[in-house]
């Protein structure tokens, strides 16, 4: 047991375990790496990815938010130099603004720069169809034209399911808990 980070205190409790019916799982960390990735790049038309990828890594370089650093590590192992953000600015819940390289660059939810500019009903589809996988869509606009949406996730540990598998297998219902 304690080689698998499990301590029991009185052997009445080991015990117990055998009476178990419900396993509940914690999801970040637990069942998902906790560390978010960039799942999906979608720019707008006459956009290419290393654009969209390169204009929010540089605004996200400036952002404490946790969603941040799966922009910042996808654009570093795309490769490629970050310009720098200046001016730059945080609107709590909505989103970012900064100048890079002369334009005005804003990125966040579809609210925040749906009133930079118009959203493509082909866009927001898709970007909605992320987010029903459970999937954060961030949207990007540079100079108030759509650069695009990059979606991020709290990625799925690697032997999750089959530990989930496992545990249905033996009889136990398995219960996912998560602030999402």
């Amino acid at each position: 047991g304690a080689k698998n980070g499990i301590l029991f205190k009185t052997a009445a409790s080991l015990e117990e375990t055998g009476r178990t019916q419900i396993v509940v799982l914690d999801k970040t960390g637990t069942i998902t790496t906790g560390q978010p990735e960039i799942t999906d790049l979608l720019p707008a038309d006459g956009v290419s990815e290393d654009e969209l990828l390169r204009f929010a890594a540089a605004l996200e370089s400036k952002s404490e938010h946790p969603l941040s650093r799966a922009i910042l590590n996808g654009f570093a192992s795309h490769g490629g130099e970050c310009p720098e953000a200046e001016n730059f600015a945080a609107v709590p819940g909505r989103g970012l603004t900064a100048k890079i390289e002369g334009y005005t660059v804003c990125g966040g939810n579809a609210d925040f720069i749906r009133e930079k500019t118009a959203l493509p009903e082909s866009i927001t589809q898709r970007a909605a169809a992320l987010a029903d996988k459970g999937k954060t869509p961030l949207y990007f606009s540079r100079n108030n034209e759509l650069l695009g949406v990059i979606a991020v996730a709290d990625v799925m540990k690697s032997d999750a399911a089959e530990a989930i598998r496992e545990l249905k297998g033996m009889g136990l219902r398995v219960v996912m808990l998560t602030g999402d």
